[in-house]
């Protein structure tokens, strides 16, 4: 069975607000004491954050390795620049300890960016258990409408809270064995996650929509490993063209 949804163009805009995290995450230190202190290390720490939330959204937010040479130049130009960047923090700071140290982390940050415009893989690739959604920005209710009446391998979905994410997911699952999928929004970014340490705050929840896998048209069973990528897959068709249906074909092209 299978549902149609209303087209939803990616938006164009959405990687303004990583750019402006990496530029914050810069930008704050030099708010930072010349001595370590508690407000050095309170600087430090939210510069860090700052820097985990755009590097990740924006290389997440690649629908493939930094696959033109334009946008692995790009990230590669970035890197240079903050390793430019880190020296001249040093020296307007005269070299002092916390200087020194906030360079470093600099030094670190340059290194995943150049990579990133180097890697030949995707982050998708490199995290299979956790896969990313570009261009998604349709409310969880909403998906659970569209994709109420699909049937996948964990069955049908249902809403509910998992441990560690405030805001509701979209759950498919749990099979018998605890593998269980769900959807979620973190800054903005849906993230589809496959994995049987999943906990819930009501685990009685979990119980009640304990399903039998179910195999698709030829009678077999995606693996494990596959599945996050597989309901991945199925929000990104419905993303793009409001087709939504369940698919396993595609792991055979």
């Amino acid at each position: 069975m299978s549902g149609k949804g209303e087209k939803k163009t990616p938006v164009n805009t959405e990687q303004i607000f990583d750019v402006i995290c990496l530029i914050a995450s810069y930008g704050i230190l030099f708010m930072m004491p010349q001595t370590i202190n508690i407000f050095f290390y309170l600087i430090l720490g939210f510069s860090a954050f700052l820097f985990c939330i755009g590097f990740f959204r924006l290389g997440l937010s690649f629908d493939g390795p930094a696959s033109s040479k334009k946008t692995a130049l790009k990230l590669r130009m970035a890197a240079a620049l903050i390793i430019l960047f880190g020296f001249v923090f040093i020296i307007l700071k005269h070299f002092s300890e916390s200087s020194v140290i906030a360079g470093i982390m600099l030094l670190i940050e340059s290194i995943c960016l150049w990579r990133m415009g180097g890697s030949s893989k995707t982050f998708n690739e490199v995290t299979p258990e956790m896969q990313a959604v570009p261009g998604m920005n349709v409310p969880i209710e909403h998906l659970h409408k569209a994709f109420s009446g699909v049937e996948t391998q964990l069955g049908y979905p249902w809403i509910g809270k998992v441990k560690s994410i405030e805001q509701d997911s979209i759950i498919y699952g749990p099979a018998k064995d605890g593998f269980v999928v769900y959807g979620y929004y973190l800054y903005g970014q849906f993230y589809v996650v496959g994995s049987t340490n999943i906990l819930f705050p009501e685990p009685e929840d979990a119980q009640r929509h304990l399903v039998e896998e179910i195999p698709d048209s030829d009678g077999t069973f995606l693996a494990k490993d596959f599945l996050p990528k597989a309901y991945a897959e199925m929000f990104t068709r419905y993303a793009e063209n409001g087709e939504a249906n369940w698919r396993t074909d595609i792991f055979n092209l």
